[in-house]
C-alpha cells in the first residue's frame, strides 16, 4: 500500500506528504511493524494514517420511521399493495406533533454529539418535549450554545488535514 500511495496522482506535485484515512478496526488501528513505519517515512516522504471519526452515535433519524411503522402495524395487510396503502394511512395519521418531537430529539442528540467531540458515549437528553407537546408550542428552532460550537470546531480541527 505504502508503494502505491508514493506513486498516486491525486497528491499535489512535488509533494511528499501522503494522509491515508482508515476506519476504526482493529486490525487496521494497530499498531505497525518497523518495517511499515519505515517505509512511510523512507526517501523523503511522510505517509501519516488517521483515522476515521467514529460512527456512532446512530444518528439516523429512526424516530420518525418508528412512529410510522408504530401505526402501520395496528392495521393488517395482506399483499405488496396494502401494505403500501398502510404505509401511506399511517403517514397521513401521524401527527405533527410527533413528527417535532422526534426532530427535536435528533436535534438534541447532534449537539450532545459535538460536545462530545463525536464519542461514542452519547446520552439521549432529556426534554421538556413532553410538557410543550399539548400546548402545541414546540419551537421551530433550538439555539446552539457557543460553547458548542467552539467544542466542535476545535474537533474538526484536529481531524481536518
Amino acid at each position: 500500500m505504502v508503494e502505491s500511495k508514493r506513486s498516486s496522482t491525486s497528491r499535489p506535485a512535488g509533494s511528499k506528504t501522503v494522509t491515508v484515512q482508515q476506519d476504526n478496526a482493529t486490525p487496521h488501528t494497530s499498531a505497525y511493524s518497523e518495517a511499515v513505519k519505515q517505509a512511510c517515512y523512507s526517501d523523503g516522504w511522510k505517509i501519516n494514517f488517521l483515522n476515521q471519526p467514529p460512527r456512532r452515535p446512530d444518528l439516523l433519524d429512526l424516530g420518525f420511521y418508528s412512529s410510522i411503522q408504530a401505526l402501520q402495524y395496528q392495521k393488517r395487510a395482506y399483499g405488496v399493495e396494502q401494505l403500501v396503502a398502510t404505509v401511506m394511512s399511517a403517514c397521513s395519521e401521524l401527527q405533527s406533533v410527533t413528527l417535532s418531537k422526534c426532530f427535536l430529539t435528533l436535534r438534541s442528540v447532534l449537539e450532545q454529539a459535538m460536545l462530545n467531540q463525536g464519542g461514542k458515549r452519547v446520552q439521549d437528553p432529556a426534554s421538556e418535549q413532553g410538557q410543550v407537546a399539548p400546548l402545541g408550542d414546540l419551537p421551530l428552532l433550538l439555539p446552539c450554545s457557543s460553547e458548542t460550537v467552539e467544542i466542535a470546531n476545535a474537533a474538526l480541527d484536529e481531524v481536518i488535514v
